[in-house]
């Protein structure tokens, strides 16, 4: 018997709202305990704060940002 594919972790509200800004993002750090991510400018370019977070779905959904696929 297979066991489904576990469900992806949902993208974290922080991330999307910056999105539907037009910002872009990338994960600058991982750890079992915390993430921290860039918020770009819409071009990519410029960081322009820090999203941080010890939340444990929020860094499991980093992670898998960083893990080769």
């Amino acid at each position: 018997m297979t066991r489904p594919a576990p469900l992806p972790e949902p993208i974290p509200v922080e991330i999307e709202r910056w999105e539907g800004f037009g910002g872009t993002w990338r994960v600058e750090s991982v750890d079992e305990r915390r993430c921290r991510i860039a918020l770009c400018r819409f071009d990519g370019g410029e960081i322009v704060e820090h999203f941080e977070s010890e939340e444990p779905a929020v860094v499991r959904w980093a992670a898998r940002r960083l893990s080769p696929h």
